[in-house]
């Protein structure tokens, strides 16, 4: 009954919008099936709110339709011919995501429709093509191009003397991969948290600016801790499998049965404490998701909430015991780099590379974290924290430390920031309760 309801007010808002050219080789307009799923779920729950159907069947697909209609040179964009050559930011990022697929063993043609970037450009030669054959390109609009961003769109391409290529590759390609990474339509179950992790995960591997910026403008907004989980479960999995869930194979079978039950139980979880439509600002929970995902295999978990696995000790949790392999010490490059941004409102919504304030990291051992001061232009996720990898954190508690202060933090030093941060755990010998890392005299 809900599903016909469902597909009834989609089809209202479209046929209320009048004509719109779309080529006819796309899907239909239409509530995605993952989301109207979802949706389906939540109400045999009793946690689907009005405003959460309003916001899928009226107020979506209503910007989707105003997007495809090219009246303006912001939203031309999106119907503008894409030539790779031209497209440096967007050329990187499809190789990179048809290498990491490679890599994973995951067949490329089946998720995204072709088995090369060329190929796929030749089919789906615009940004609304492409973004039409995505996970929810049949009933959502791309990011980047909602009313809000259209006036940046336009003033950027007065700058650049009407560059459209220049334009889209610095500000569209993030997003259009980012749908990409989600894969083609399918009724997929998984977790909100679960799926954004899997496709942000991937896309920092097509491409790492996209997700971590070195320019204003190029990456996707806000939504960088989503990897942070990616990490940890490509740590504990494999990226391969995690990747896979995009591809769209089941969570038990990539990751069992307990923990698939235990991540979809958190997902209900989540989405009935909040109940409402899915943005950035949910990945502020990412802490109690890790520990949750190292909770799960230990003998006494039970039936975790998420409350219950974020007020677990690092310590207690299996991951801390661990010995200390290559991709714990990897994903110390992506904490500090993590720590030099900020999500910023102000002139516009963007994540935008950032200096650390006061020039100062600190790493909490036994939290096995790793912060920064807060930002007073940052909107949300200030002060801005990554996970120091347990087994690493544990080698400095064992030697003594509990605090390390890291003194001329910059953005540019952020490499050297990370080896000497490793250095400092695989060493050996005592250490001080307080310890200082210091670039203040260097540089």
């Amino acid at each position: 009954m809900l599903r016909a309801e469902l597909e009834r007010r989609f089809g209202a808002t479209v046929a209320a919008a009048g004509e719109v050219a779309r080529d006819p080789s796309w899907p239909r307009l239409a509530l995605p099936l993952a989301l109207r799923e979802s949706l389906v779920e939540a109400d045999a729950r009793g946690a689907l709110p009005e405003a959460v159907v309003d916001h899928y069947t009226r107020l979506m697909p209503s910007l989707l339709i105003e997007q495809l209609r090219a009246d303006d040179p912001a939203r031309a964009l999106l119907q503008r011919p894409l030539v790779l050559a031209r497209l440096p930011r967007l050329a990187g990022a499809l190789a990179g995501l048809y290498e990491a697929l490679d890599d994973a063993g995951i067949e490329a043609d089946a998720m995204l429709g072709a088995a090369s970037a060329e190929a796929l450009l030749a089919a789906r030669p615009t940004l609304a093509a492409l973004h039409a054959h995505t996970l929810f390109g049949s009933g959502l609009p791309l990011l980047g191009c909602y009313p809000a961003d259209r006036a940046a769109l336009a003033r950027d391409l007065a700058d650049s003397d009407g560059d459209g290529d220049a334009v889209l590759d610095r500000r569209l390609s993030s997003h259009i991969v980012h749908e990409l990474c989600h894969g083609l339509p399918s009724s997929t179950g998984v977790p909100w948290m679960v799926l954004e992790a899997a496709a942000l995960h991937l896309g920092a591997a097509a491409r790492v600016q996209h997700l971590f910026p070195d320019e204003p403008g190029e990456a996707l907004r806000g939504v960088s801790l989503f990897v942070l989980l990616g990490d940890v479960m490509a740590r504990r999995f494999g990226a391969a499998n995690l990747w896979r869930v995009v591809a769209g194979v089941r969570p038990a079978a990539l990751f069992g049965a307990r923990v698939a039950r235990a991540l979809d139980a958190a997902g209900w979880e989540d989405w009935c404490a909040r109940q409402e439509a899915p943005f950035a600002r949910d990945a502020l929970g990412v802490v109690a998701w890790a520990k949750l995902v190292d909770a799960v295999h230990l003998e006494s978990s039970g039936a975790l909430t998420l409350a219950e696995a974020a007020r677990i000790p690092w310590r207690e949790l299996p991951w801390w015991q661990e010995e200390v392999s290559d991709d714990d010490r990897a994903m110390v490059s992506r904490a500090v780099t993590a720590l030099c941004q900020v999500n910023a409102m102000a002139p516009e919504f963007q994540t935008l590379p950032s200096d650390p304030p006061a020039g100062r990291l600190q790493l909490d051992v036994g939290e096995a974290r790793l912060s920064a001061e807060a930002r007073r232009e940052g909107v949300f996720g200030e002060p801005a924290f990554w996970l120091m990898p347990p087994p690493m954190a544990r080698q400095l508690d064992e030697r003594g430390a509990r605090r390390v202060r890291i003194e001329g933090a910059t953005r540019a030093r952020r490499g050297e920031i990370a080896a000497a941060l490793v250095e400092l755990c695989d060493g050996e010998g005592a250490l001080e309760p307080e310890l200082v890392l210091s670039w203040a005299s260097s540089g």
